[in-house]
């Protein structure tokens, strides 16, 4: 627990704690839960700076060969593409009512403010993880139901995640599901409506994503083949994969494997990540809570992504009069953004609900 000095609080009145001291507070606490920003490279050009866009480069290749003795070498043009990042801004708040303040329960003020950290880092990882995993926003689709067909095929395939099954608003867990094709089965029909069923997910968006989503060699469970299949395909892109992401779901199969090493056995001074559990073939293990329980992600963190800070953790209070309280408002502006598509694999298809088809 904080003392009152640490939160500049004076008898019986919180509202002394200046906002960049609350945001202080937020960011530690945030700070100690930040998993995805481990997977990107960080760029601070829009940092106090005029514009809401950047523009980052995309690096074409420059081939190397054989040349014969007195010839020149043939110069290639380093042909570079842009993407273009917008970052958005998230936020987390919550209040503090007179009674807390009156009461001087500092601690129970120190947990808003461990919360709210907790808070936005989760929110900042699922966006992360989110772009690495496809770079496209979430799709929505519906159908209508009629009483007796049970399988329907989204207009997407190569799903990495789900995000929402509902049948008449009401969420629904009884289906199997082909993340491949995009095909899903439910055990009992859904009732007749018009679009009464919903459907939320997130597929890969690249051309050339047969070469980079691959399915569980079994499905429904997640074993060293995988791992070895998603290693292997990040290297024949030409890049160096180092951390492989996994839902906390399937770590057990991780922790339990012959092959892996503990972060408690690693020898010398080699620094270890935020959420690491070990290594196994020649990969850093990350557990995350925010990757769909049936999708691995496979990644050449030096080359894939990029973080693009705008506005770095702000808060803002005021007094909440009519609720005899003040709230307190925590802001940040970023965007993660996938640049190298081939630095990344994500094996699917390992989840309970999984199927070769449906």
């Amino acid at each position: 627990m904080k003392s009152l000095e640490e939160l500049q609080l004076t008898t019986g009145d919180v509202t002394d704690v200046l906002p960049k001291v609350i945001a202080r507070e937020i960011e530690k606490s945030a700070r100690e839960w930040r998993h995805g920003r481990q997977l990107l490279r960080e760029n601070r050009d829009l940092v106090g700076r005029p514009g809401r866009q950047l523009h980052l480069p995309r690096r074409g290749a420059i081939v190397a060969g054989r040349v014969n003795e007195g010839d020149t070498s043939t110069i290639v043009k380093s042909a570079y593409t842009t993407v273009i990042v917008t970052p958005f801004k998230i936020s987390a708040a919550f209040e503090v009512t007179q009674e807390t303040i009156n009461a001087m329960e500092i601690d129970v003020i120190d947990d808003f403010f461990d919360e709210a950290g907790h808070a936005i880092a989760d929110a900042e990882d699922l966006e992360i993880i989110h772009e690495l995993i496809s770079g496209a926003a979430e799709q929505t689709e519906t159908f209508s139901g009629d009483g007796s067909e049970t399988k329907f095929s989204l207009a997407k395939d190569l799903i990495t995640d789900i995000t929402l099954v509902q049948v008449d608003s009401a969420d629904v867990t009884e289906y199997t599901f082909d993340y491949v094709a995009g095909d899903i089965k439910f055990t009992a029909a859904p009732a007749t409506g018009t679009d009464n069923i919903e459907i939320r997910y997130y597929y890969w968006l690249d051309t050339r994503a047969t070469t980079r989503i691959f399915e569980a060699k079994t499905v429904q469970a997640f074993g060293l083949e995988d791992m070895t299949k998603g290693r292997e395909t990040v290297r024949v892109q030409k890049f160096h994969p180092d951390v492989m992401v996994v839902p906390v779901e399937l770590e057990d199969d991780i922790l339990n494997n012959a092959k892996f090493t503990d972060t408690s056995q690693y020898g010398g001074r080699e620094g270890i990540l935020l959420g690491e559990v070990g290594k196994i073939v020649g990969l850093k293990v990350l557990a995350s809570t925010q990757l769909f329980r049936g999708t691995v992600i496979y990644i050449d963190t030096s080359r894939a992504a990029k973080y693009v800070a705008k506005r770095d953790l702000e808060v803002k209070r005021d007094d909440l009069p009519a609720k005899d309280s003040f709230g307190i408002w925590a802001y940040m502006e970023f965007a993660p953004q996938l640049v190298n598509e081939g630095c990344i694999a994500i094996g699917v298809g390992h989840a309970d609900d999984a199927a070769e088809s449906v």
